[in-house]
């Protein structure tokens, strides 16, 4: 995750993002561990991303924990 502060001057929320629209999603334990929010910051964040008109879904990983990912927009027109 530290490839995403290696891009300078970009936002949480654009941090975020880019985490989320990774094909493994990210976990709340990475979101928080890279943005510094507390866990109800970021469910607010999803809600206002949902909003806006994209598709979230939360996914299981191999390893069994729970990642959210943004659907990219041909994943969301299928």
């Amino acid at each position: 995750m530290n490839f995403i502060r290696k891009i300078n001057g970009t936002t949480k929320t654009v941090r975020v993002r880019l985490l989320l629209a990774q094909d493994r999603g990210a976990t709340l334990e990475e979101i928080t561990a890279e943005t510094g929010w507390q866990p109800h910051s970021f469910r607010a964040y999803l809600n206002g991303v949902r909003q806006s008109g994209h598709a979230v879904s939360k996914i299981e990983r191999t390893d069994g924990s729970k990642a959210w990912r943004i659907a990219s927009q041909a994943e969301a027109k299928a």
